[in-house]
């Protein structure tokens, strides 16, 4: 388990352009993971963080959770599923959520050989403003989307240590 945490400092002109306070506000992370068996993994993480996101004049206040599993079916073929959410204030005097997002995925890879490998994912996205945040034009207030896709991953070592001459097999 790692715990985490800190403070943003955020400082904005008024609708004047006259430069108001300095505000700061909490940071946070937290990660725990868990060894199923040898093979598998579980891990739960939260984060809290202020983020800028292009075209937005104000920035994000956000609380997000994720949690995911995975690990290997046979010796061939690995499984992952992931979860996340997350609520955000947009604009530091909202009291409103203001957007919402939610992400789901599954994975499923397959070894070909020792460095080549078959994966499909699979996911959905979606996200959503209340009424009260104003989105930049060409931002629609609510999306969502569904991703499939089929790939092809290799590994290749960098570093290979040579065996020495009286090493046990």
């Amino acid at each position: 388990a790692t715990v985490g945490g800190g403070t943003s400092a955020y400082r904005s002109l008024n609708q004047l352009g006259v430069l108001q306070r300095t505000r700061y506000y909490v940071t946070a992370s937290a990660a725990l993971t868990h060894e199923i068996s040898r093979a598998w993994i579980a891990a739960l993480n939260y984060n809290r963080s202020l983020n800028f996101i292009e075209r937005f004049q104000e920035p994000f206040l956000t609380d997000a959770v994720s949690a995911s599993v995975g690990g290997l079916i046979t010796r061939r073929l690995q499984f992952q599923a992931a979860a996340s959410a997350g609520v955000s204030k947009v604009g530091l005097f909202s009291t409103a959520s203001g957007y919402r997002t939610y992400s789901v995925t599954s994975t499923l890879n397959t070894a070909l050989n020792r460095f080549l490998a078959l994966g499909f994912s699979a996911g959905r996205y979606q996200y959503s403003f209340d009424g009260t945040v104003q989105t930049p034009t060409g931002v629609p207030s609510r999306l969502g989307r569904y991703s499939a896709r089929v790939y092809l991953s290799s590994w290749v070592p960098l570093f290979q240590s040579g065996r020495r001459p009286d090493a046990s097999r």
